[in-house]
């Protein structure tokens, strides 16, 4: 007897299409998007009226316990990507059911979108862009004074894949780097990786530029907060790559009100989807809908 292919919900389009042709032929595979305010709902439907096995979730989708109860035949839940945060894995581990995610390889592509916001907030280049698109440069040329990242100090709180290799990128132009990690790298690691160790405090305090790339967990929330943000030197950067609430979204524009915190580079948000409608208003704050690791390479 001809025995069926297991069946796969990927929530997502996924771009590599020719390279997931291997998991088609031995996996009965759907593919669709449950992103906007009903995709929560969709995914629920969509999961009870099917024997999925296995979810891998391509975008952020919250699959918490309705979602686990709803799916009867599920055995795994696979995040391509580092965080697992939308998954309740601890209900998951009560079931029996394995979460699993994508460590080490997005890195490189997270690191460079985290440069690229460096870069512009600090050249000032999306405000520049901004004014070349409304029609301004016609009208004559505009200094766009800015700072030079070469020989500032870059604090990186989290030297995981991604913060190792926000390190080796900045070390290429010229930029002192700094971290503070749960566990401190050998000697040996960070010689390789050109960095030094500093306390969470030593680190805030004199720090040009802050780049935050750790998990969200519940000691992480709110890593930067009000009282952070009053201890760092006046006129810093502030980079987030990794998950918006690791910020007081609010001590964060009052920061920049303030001019405490001279720009921002934020790919990532409190309350994703939704962005604070005061940072789409500041031009020193550069701002991508959560691009980190989508590129095809890191895809495939």
């Amino acid at each position: 007897m001809k025995i069926s292919k297991i069946p796969i919900l990927f929530t997502g389009h996924f771009q590599c299409t020719p390279h997931i042709k291997h998991y088609e032929d031995k996996y009965d595979i759907t593919y669709d998007d449950f992103l906007g305010p009903d995709g929560h709902e969709k995914l629920l439907k969509t999961v009870q009226n099917a024997h999925y096995q296995a979810i891998y979730v391509h975008n952020h989708e919250n699959i918490n316990k309705e979602i686990i109860d709803a799916a009867k035949d599920l055995k795994v839940v696979s995040r391509g990507g580092v965080g697992y945060n939308s998954v309740d894995a601890a209900y998951c581990a009560q079931r029996g059911i394995w979460v699993c995610n994508t460590p080490g390889v997005i890195g490189n592509a997270t690191a460079d979108v985290a440069l690229g916001h460096l870069l512009s907030i600090a050249r000032r280049m999306g405000e520049a862009e901004r004014w070349l698109r409304s029609g301004e440069f016609k009208k004559g040329y505009k200094s766009f004074i800015a700072n030079d990242p070469a020989g500032k100090q870059l604090g990186i709180i989290g030297l995981g894949s991604i913060g190792k290799n926000i390190a080796l990128k900045a070390k290429g132009i010229k930029m002192k780097v700094c971290y503070h990690n749960r566990n401190r790298l050998s000697p040996e690691e960070e010689a390789l990786y050109s960095v030094t160790y500093l306390s969470k405090e030593e680190l805030i305090t004199t720090s040009d530029y802050i780049s935050i790339n750790v998990p969200l967990t519940p000691e992480t929330k709110y890593l930067l907060n009000y009282d952070e943000f009053k201890k760092m030197k006046d006129g810093v950067f502030i980079i987030n790559t990794s998950r918006g609430a690791t910020i007081n979204e609010q001590a964060l524009v009052d920061a920049l009100k303030s001019g405490k915190v001279k720009g921002a580079g934020l790919d990532v948000f409190e309350n994703e989807p939704e962005v604070h409608p005061d940072l789409l208003t500041f031009p020193n704050v550069s701002l991508t809908p959560h691009i980190g690791c989508d590129t095809v390479e890191t895809t495939r």
